[in-house]
């Protein structure tokens, strides 16, 4: 690395009067500017030194074995550029040592992307590549692992505070968790097993794949980002897992945003993240943790399994019951057809005995309506044999009297009695002077003949003297 980059503020110019300084002054090449800088280095980092840092870019191993890495001092904010960073040179020879004290060491440290380690190295400055670093020749694996046991340690205390350790547990499993949010390394043997368990089973399980790294630097943005994604598809519960790795392996999963990310999930987060020993931060916040992927799927297979038995023994006894019911009912309809079947005869019986009587008394009330109709109709028999003659008779004496009032009223005998009619030319009955103007031509009727004759003048009766 260089001592310092481009737009980099913290380097503040030197404070001279002239930038281009004076010609007379000693001009340095770069190669003692070099050696210079490497002489200082040296006098002041006599021996080797203990140096305390996060590693940061982690490269793998190239042919030679060697490796290499930077050691930094973390911003203070989360994402922020560091604060200091140092190049790291781990040789062939010292790896291998240092790989073998790690391996003994329990609790499983390792090299990894976001560990904090304490090395011994010596300062070295490498003046063909223009660059400060540590050639890195020892490693304290306690101090590495105390660090991540005291970040543990107040993680989950904060979370305690907050109340969200047990936040995610206290969500309910669906029944029939059919529908899986996965979180793993895509193509990983973690992601390879867990599949493989899920379709060995009779269940069709729907698998909502969300890729993240598990392993790095980038590891706890990438699941973060990756449980987002999972519970925006709606899943019925979200299974975080991974394969298994030494304690460094995992630190990603005692990470505070990947803590806080599965402690306010709203989906019920089940990990499953491959080490035996430890529980990780994360497995403490999940609603269920366990050993494997495998145990994962084991899990979530079994819950399906209990839905299915808990339904079956459900639809057993709603049969039962229904047969019972059944029975019960066909029995209570016999009984009620029985009962009904007696009072249908008694109604039966009532009914005709009610009939038989009602018959009767029709009887007996149309013989007597039949004796009243005949004492009747020989009654009015005798009226009608008695009635008519006397009808007779007053119906002739009124014939009479009104054939004698007709000849009284003839007109033929009015006339033959000295009464006249007059009419007009047009045979219209004079009856008022109004009806005979003057000059009208009149035709009067008498007993033996007519006359014609002129008006020449008429009177009323109120002109009469």
């Amino acid at each position: 690395m260089t001592l310092w980059e481009p737009g980099d503020r913290r380097i503040e110019e030197p404070d001279t009067p002239d930038a281009r300084g004076d010609e007379a002054d000693e001009t340095w090449s770069v190669a003692d500017l070099a050696t210079a800088i490497g002489n200082c280095l040296r006098a002041s980092f006599a021996g080797e030194i203990w140096l305390r840092g996060e590693i940061r870019s982690l490269r793998a191993p190239n042919r030679n074995g060697h490796q290499y890495f930077d050691l930094i001092e973390p911003g203070a904010a989360a994402g922020a550029y560091p604060d200091a960073k140092i190049s790291v040179n781990l040789f062939r020879a010292a790896r291998t040592r240092i790989l073998e004290v790690l391996a003994a060491t329990p609790g499983t440290a390792e090299l990894a992307d976001g560990v904090e380690v304490r090395i011994r190295g010596r300062v070295d400055w490498w003046a063909a590549g223009g660059q400060l670093r540590v050639v890195m020749t020892d490693i304290d694996p306690v101090f590495t692992l105390g660090q991540l046991d005291a970040q543990r340690r107040a993680l989950l205390a904060e979370l305690s505070a907050a109340g969200l350790l047990d936040a995610n547990g206290r969500i309910a499993v669906p029944p029939v968790p059919l529908r899986v949010g996965l979180v793993t390394s895509a193509g990983s043997a973690a992601h390879a097993d867990f599949l493989h368990e899920l379709r060995a089973s009779r269940y069709v399980f729907d698998v909502v794949l969300a890729d993240a790294r598990v392993q790095g630097a980038d590891a706890p943005r990438t699941l973060v980002a990756a449980l987002e994604k999972v519970t925006a598809a709606a899943v019925d519960v979200i299974a975080v897992v991974r394969g298994g790795g030494s304690r460094t392996d995992l630190v990603a999963f005692d990470h505070p945003d990947v803590a806080h990310a599965i402690a306010t999930s709203p989906v019920p987060v089940f990990t499953g993240i491959g080490h035996e020993i430890d529980r990780s931060v994360a497995d403490e916040v999940a609603h269920s943790a366990f050993k494997t992927p495998t145990a994962v799927a084991g899990a979530l297979i079994a819950r399906v399994a209990t839905a299915e038995a808990a339904l079956d023994a459900f639809a057993n006894r709603l049969l039962g019951a229904t047969d019972r019911r059944l029975t019960g009912a066909r029995n209570d309809l016999a009984d009620q057809l029985r009962r009904v079947a007696r009072a249908a005869r008694a109604a039966d019986a009532r009914a005709h005995a009610h009939l038989r009587a009602l018959q009767e008394h029709l009887t007996r009330t149309a013989e007597r309506r039949l004796r009243d109709a005949t004492r009747d109709w020989h009654r009015r028999r005798g009226r009608l044999e008695t009635a008519p003659p006397r009808h007779l008779g007053r119906a002739a004496e009124r014939l009479a009297t009104s054939e004698a009032l007709l000849q009284a009223s003839d007109p033929a005998r009015l006339l033959a009695r000295g009464w006249s009619l007059t009419r007009t030319a047009e045979g219209t009955l004079v009856r008022s002077p109004a009806d005979a103007p003057v000059g009208q031509v009149l035709v009067t009727t008498l007993s033996s003949g007519s006359v014609t004759s002129t008006v020449t003048d008429t009177t009323t009766e109120e002109q009469r003297p």
